[in-house]
């Protein structure tokens, strides 16, 4: 079909066309926006052209900095071409608050890794404390800081930071996460927190990590938690656990 043949001139979203073994061409909408990169990026995957009709969401590369996760809705037409628009669903899998990819996000981004990972569970300490004596809008300020120093260092370390809830973040990786990056994380967070004019004791953390296999999400992040919840107990100078929680029994951690 020609870039120019009516059937497009509507359309709403940037899209694609070709009819095999052609390569997909890419059509721009009516308003051609920062979307229409997109469609360039999918011409050039080689699985793309496999895909069945239907709806597929990836995180696409080739796209600025923080590659936006997309969702493409794939059909087959009467004379045997095929379709594709391109929705830019970004938003939809993103914190409002600190601008981190979410829980959703994760899950995606966590089931396209083809080999091993690594993971790094976080959690602020004695959180409630800073809203209860400063109120929510310093508490979330604090969120804020350490949202900022997790994506600012996940570009330098092969890594992704997402929020979990509240005052959980995640960051997953290729690679091994190693102690001492967190350890120095640790340090500029009290240090950026302290210059906003706050006062917290820092994070916690559990790192985990492992070929792929069988591991679900839930459970390297219990992985990492068993560990996180050790080190908050030594930082409170404790040896005793004053609750035990099970991440499979927590709403917004999946269960598999």
């Amino acid at each position: 079909m020609s870039m120019h043949d009516s059937t497009f001139e509507y359309l709403p979203l940037p899209a694609l066309s070709w009819a095999a073994p052609s390569p997909a061409q890419p059509l721009p909408p009516p308003s051609p926006n920062r979307a229409f990169l997109h469609a360039y990026a999918l011409a050039n995957l080689p699985e793309f052209y496999a895909w069945a009709d239907g709806s597929h969401t990836l995180r696409l590369a080739g796209c600025g900095r923080d590659q936006p996760l997309c969702r493409v809705y794939l059909c087959t037409l009467p004379d045997h071409s095929r379709l594709g628009l391109i929705e830019n669903v970004q938003d939809d899998y993103q914190d409002p608050l600190t601008g981190l990819d979410t829980l959703r996000s994760l899950r995606l981004d966590l089931a396209a890794h083809p080999g091993n990972v690594g993971l790094a569970l976080l959690d602020v300490d004695d959180f409630k404390a800073v809203n209860d004596a400063h109120g929510h809008a310093a508490g979330d300020a604090v969120l804020v800081t350490l949202a900022e120093l997790l994506r600012a260092n996940a570009r330098l370390w092969n890594a992704r930071a997402y929020r979990l809830g509240g005052d959980e973040f995640v960051l997953l990786s290729a690679e091994t996460l190693e102690p001492t990056r967190l350890r120095g994380l640790q340090t500029l967070f009290r240090h950026s927190a302290a210059q906003s004019g706050l006062e917290v004791r820092g994070f916690s953390y559990g790192l985990s990590g492992a070929p792929r296999n069988d591991q679900s999400l839930c459970d390297l992040l219990e992985q990492a938690d068993a560990q996180l919840m050790r080190q908050k107990l030594e930082r409170r100078g404790t040896r005793t656990a004053p609750f035990c929680r099970t991440l499979r029994d927590t709403p917004h951690i999946p269960k598999s």
